[in-house]
């Protein structure tokens, strides 16, 4: 049997490579509906939400993980209440370095997303590619992107 340590340790390293979820993985975790999902993040019980599309499609939100975590097992002491936690402090625990470049294959682990929401972020001009940067094929294929851009628009991008 798998001590309660190590689940909860296996959550901790979890929420640090994949911080924002589909809200299908939150329902999942809470086993709730959407419906409920929808009520819980609304009252502001899920107080961290976030639209990383370029519109309003309810697909392209993600869900701070460690609310779902929190909601299901109470309050991670790392980093005290989601509630209590300002917005730089949820951005850096979404996009969680402090390079000034991150690649967009980070991204799309970070945010739970696919490669097409990173590039639309791109050609919409929301967030900025390294200046000169191409996206190419293989290995290190994956675009260059501006930290602080990033972080600027997840900062734009939650749901009240």
């Amino acid at each position: 049997m798998i001590s309660p340590a190590a689940i909860i340790a296996t959550i901790k390293i979890n929420l640090l490579s994949h911080p924002l979820w589909r809200l299908e993985m939150a329902c999942d975790v809470l086993d709730i509906q959407m419906r409920k999902l929808s009520e819980l993040i609304q009252t502001g019980v899920l107080p961290w939400v976030f639209n990383i599309g370029t519109g309003k499609r309810e697909g392209n939100m993600r869900v701070l993980g460690h609310c779902v975590i929190e909601r299901q097992l109470g309050t991670i002491r790392e980093i005290g209440a989601t509630k209590n936690l300002k917005l730089p402090e949820v951005v850096s625990l979404c996009v969680p370095v402090q390079r000034q470049a991150i690649r967009g294959t980070e991204l799309q682990k970070w945010w739970s997303c696919r490669p097409d929401t990173i590039q639309k972020l791109r050609d919409a001009r929301l967030i900025e590619t390294v200046l000169g940067e191409r996206a190419g094929s293989g290995p290190n294929g994956s675009p260059r992107l501006v930290t602080e851009s990033v972080k600027g628009f997840l900062a734009k991008r939650r749901v009240l």
